[in-house]
């Protein structure tokens, strides 16, 4: 039976900045436990965040311990970038002064070195680990033979590797499945993003090939076009015959919360999204170009293929106005 990991806060966060109230999330984990999800990502745990960011963006430990009333059979998780938080921020594991019981460190190929170092020392304090390879459209051969000459790669409980742009279609997944298995894998787990409205036939397609986890959120609830909405995947499993499963407990925080978050905050398909997914490039660049009010849309496709072609994957604002301010210039 597959496991699913609601990252609904911290993916979600992208959109209000992590400014969750705690009965939004108390009440969102409970409707994950009880929904049949094994695993709740409660937000990020950034070195030095911007102030303006919410508690969710922080995750501290006496935060997380004033008001989380855990439950045995979801385990809490916290989400690191890679090069953005050390493994100073955490304390050795204690069940005592933490709720959280995993950390799942997210990396894009150019940071790696780091999150393999990340990995040790976060479990030489007793945690469990995850790793999230994100943007995996983009990864070269080079990078999967890093992974495998990390000598250490056995310490991880799961990986993860993450549709980040969008892009991928079914037989994507199948792909990258195999070569993680190839790579010594056992538990291979997948977050989707919906820009070509395939987060949901990805993870059936995740689930056929035996993967261990999925990332789902509530209502989708994600930057951008959203993720794999929890309810839906809940929904499914129920109705296939996976009793452990029911979406009910995700409909009633839906009506409770999240539909005033879409209100406030919108996400889903639409133009930008679309051509996020189609260009295989971080969302942010497409959102930067359509910024440019002088842009036709032949204008934001040539741009999105240079940036493509000249990036370091993840989004860089100044690249960004380089590329533009180039274009420009020769026209």
């Amino acid at each position: 039976m597959v496991k699913l990991l609601d990252c609904t806060i911290r993916d979600g966060g992208h959109l209000n900045g992590w400014n969750f109230t705690k009965e939004c999330v108390q009440a969102s984990y409970d409707a994950a436990a009880n929904a049949g999800a094994d695993y709740f990502e409660i937000g990020y745990r950034v070195e030095n965040p911007n102030p303006k960011l919410g508690d969710f963006a922080r995750c501290e430990d006496d935060f997380l311990m004033s008001f989380i009333e855990k439950k045995d059979k979801c385990k809490i998780a916290v989400m690191i970038d890679a090069g953005k938080c050390s493994a100073d921020k955490f304390q050795d594991y204690n069940p005592n002064k933490t709720p959280i019981e995993i950390i799942r460190i997210a990396t894009y190929p150019q940071k790696m070195d780091i999150a393999f170092d990340l990995a040790e020392k976060l479990h030489a304090k007793g945690y469990e680990i995850f790793m999230n390879f994100m943007a995996i459209s983009r990864f070269q051969e080079d990078h999967f033979n890093q992974i495998n000459q990390w000598r250490n790669k056995n310490i991880l409980s799961a990986v993860w590797f993450a549709d980040s742009f969008g892009a991928l279609f079914p037989e994507d997944v199948t792909v990258y499945g195999k070569k993680f298995r190839d790579l010594g894998f056992n538990k291979i787990c997948f977050h989707s993003h919906n820009n070509l409205q395939l987060a949901f036939a990805n993870s059936l397609k995740a689930i056929e090939k035996g993967f261990y986890c999925i990332d789902s959120s509530i209502y989708g609830m994600g930057r951008n076009a959203g993720n794999l909405p929890a309810e839906l995947i809940t929904g499914y499993l129920n109705k296939t015959g996976e009793e452990k499963f029911n979406p009910e407990p995700y409909l009633n925080v839906i009506q409770q919360f999240y539909i005033e978050h879409f209100k406030k905050t919108p996400w889903g398909y639409g133009i930008h999204p679309l051509l996020g997914g189609l260009k295989n490039i971080h969302p942010q660049y497409i959102e930067e170009l359509f910024n440019q009010k002088d842009m036709t849309i032949k204008d934001i496709i040539t741009t999105s293929d240079l940036l493509k072609k000249n990036d370091q994957i993840s989004f860089s604002k100044e690249f960004t106005d380089k590329i533009i301010k180039d274009l420009k210039e020769s026209l």
